[in-house]
């Protein structure tokens, strides 16, 4: 089969958004709306490219960013979220290849560091090792396949089950007067985000990727409220076949009242309602509380890796050894996050 790689213009935007709307492993994070998000917010230089066929169809994508890091300058295929990397259509699966070769031969010719690429779930790049890149795990998934259940019989009556407690905490955070409500209200989840990101001590994104995401995508939030205090808010995704929740936030003040509870549940039975194949609980870290919380709904855990060249640049697939060395210091003095936070958390894509 014949193709050809070419850098991402304009012109490529209308038959990109009609490949990722027909594609199984394309994100919101694959998305023109995402790629505006990023360079909106952060002014990176994107490194998009399409693969086009014989006939001019577009049969590949794959989206990237030139990132100044604490790491060096490098291509980063997503920054921040936890998927990205190039999809292909199956009868071009040849085309990873040439895609792996064109950015590798960028570290000369821009003299950058290192590249990496995020793989979605269950996506292996053939002949990666071959081509000169290493795979490394970066962290977990956890999914529920929904596709055809009913949210009563499939998830609260069998999925739920007594062991977990779910039902029970749902049911206690209904008696304890805990609501529920969708709205975009930035300010409130800014707030609640800034909360969580001090409580463990890690460098907060900017306001203005949350505006940002607002503007330009389909978001959707839901907030927990006590009486009309907000003690929990949650953002997630609903894209394709898969509704992705990455952003649950909440005031550790009123943890006893299972706000987070209530919203992982709320957005399930919405997914599930809504004829979702996939819900997604976002990329958690091994070891982690939040592994062991979304453990009890039931998900399903699966590998997430990240593609390196050259192959020293591995040692950088965990991130998260840096954020405890900082987060070791912040917790003890706190307000550094709100002084410098954003800037440092641009710096760890």
């Amino acid at each position: 089969m014949k193709y050809e790689i070419h850098p991402f213009n304009s012109k490529d935007e209308k038959d990109w958004k009609e490949f990722i709307d027909n594609h199984k492993d394309a994100t919101i994070f694959h998305s023109i709306e995402w790629k505006k998000v990023i360079e909106k917010t952060f002014g990176f230089r994107h490194e998009y490219l399409v693969v086009r066929d014989s006939d001019n169809n577009l049969v590949g994508i794959s989206p990237a960013f030139n990132i100044r890091t604490f790491f060096g300058k490098v291509i980063i295929s997503q920054p921040f979220f936890e998927y990205g990397g190039p999809i292909v259509d199956n009868q071009f699966n040849i085309a990873y290849e040439d895609i792996l070769y064109y950015y590798k031969n960028r570290i000369d010719t821009d003299k950058l560091d290192y590249i990496e690429l995020k793989a979605p779930p269950n996506c292996d790049y053939p002949n990666f090792d071959k081509i000169g890149y290493i795979r490394c795990f970066k962290a977990y998934d956890y999914y529920l396949n929904i596709k055809g259940k009913n949210f009563e019989k499939d998830i609260w009556q069998d999925l739920y089950t007594k062991k977990s407690r779910v039902r029970n905490s749902v049911r206690n955070a209904i008696k304890e007067g805990v609501r529920v409500e969708q709205a975009k209200n930035i300010d409130i989840y800014y707030d609640l985000y800034l909360k969580t990101m001090i409580k463990l001590g890690t460098p907060q994104m900017p306001k203005a990727l949350y505006e940002n995401i607002e503007k330009y995508t389909k978001v959707r939030f839901t907030f927990a409220y006590l009486k009309d205090i907000p003690i929990g808010g949650m953002m997630s995704f609903p894209f394709n076949n898969r509704d992705h929740m990455v952003g649950l936030v909440s005031d550790e003040n009123y943890l006893n009242f299972r706000g987070n509870d209530m919203l992982y549940n709320e957005q399930i039975k919405y997914a599930t309602n809504s004829g979702f194949d996939i819900i997604d609980f976002g990329r958690t870290r091994p070891n982690s509380d939040y592994e062991r919380y979304k453990k009890k709904w039931g998900a399903i855990r699966v590998d997430m890796f990240s593609y390196f060249y050259p192959h020293s640049a591995g040692k950088n697939a965990n991130p998260y050894k840096y954020y405890d060395l900082f987060s070791r210091f912040t917790k003890k003095v706190p307000w550094i996050l709100t002084k410098i936070g954003p800037y440092i958390a641009k710096k760890f894509p």
